[in-house]
């Protein structure tokens, strides 16, 4: 019984050592037998003004104090990217274009019995 765990511990060596190596040969641009990969493209995402993130606000129903929290931003920071003075980047950037593109991903984040949303 003390060689089965033995055995299958040197098998695993030996795979992790290939697999190392293929990585090594990869890297190098030489071509790994068996090796599958996959490209993925995201698409840019488009900046965005005051009054796209306002009317955005809006047409989710929402308090600039809820929008922040859905954002992770405080709400002044929303109030200075609605006013202008600041504009969404990175990640939230590109929560900003989910939400637009899917409000219901926004509206799912709120749990309606804690937060009040406002009707305009």
């Amino acid at each position: 019984m003390t060689s089965k765990p033995k055995t299958m511990k040197k098998e695993l060596q030996m795979l992790l050592l290939e697999s190392v190596d293929q990585a090594v040969r990869h890297a190098n641009g030489k071509d790994v037998n068996g090796l599958r990969f996959t490209k993925i493209e995201v698409r840019p995402v488009e900046k965005v003004n005051g009054e796209v993130i306002r009317s955005l606000r809006k047409e989710l129903g929402l308090t600039q104090i809820l929008f922040a929290e859905i954002c992770n931003v405080g709400e002044s920071t929303v109030q200075a990217w609605e006013s202008g003075e600041n504009q969404p980047r990175g990640a939230t950037l590109r929560l900003l274009s989910v939400f637009r593109e899917n409000p219901s991903i926004a509206k799912k984040l709120l749990k309606e019995k804690t937060y009040r949303v406002i009707s305009e």
